[in-house]
């Protein structure tokens, strides 16, 4: 393959990367299967670990998160829609209403 071609392969494969992942946001119309917790209220997201002195951020209420690990010092490893990934406290989140309820 001639490496111009590699070159414009790679960032035709770049942006379809980057275009692809901010479909799975919330109200969005993505896919947000597999997002089965959101956050209570106002809650703490601590990205290092439950470990640290102040949180790096707050969740708004309804923001969809899945548990990517069980609870550690009552703290649940989170992985949000938007991809990030952190520790919430377990009591702080609940389960997502079921979209396909009426």
């Amino acid at each position: 393959m001639r490496p111009w071609l590699r070159i414009a392969a790679g960032f035709v494969l770049a942006a379809a990367a980057l275009l692809g992942a901010g479909c799975g946001t919330v109200g969005s119309g993505g896919d947000n299967s597999g997002f089965g917790l959101v956050a209570k209220d106002h809650i703490a997201f601590y990205s290092s670990g439950p470990g640290e002195s102040v949180p790096d951020r707050y969740l708004e209420r309804g923001v969809r998160m899945r548990t990517i690990s069980g609870a550690t010092q009552g703290y649940l490893h989170v992985q949000l829609v938007s991809g990030e990934t952190g520790f919430v406290r377990g009591s702080d989140v609940g389960d997502a209403p079921d979209p396909t309820a009426q």
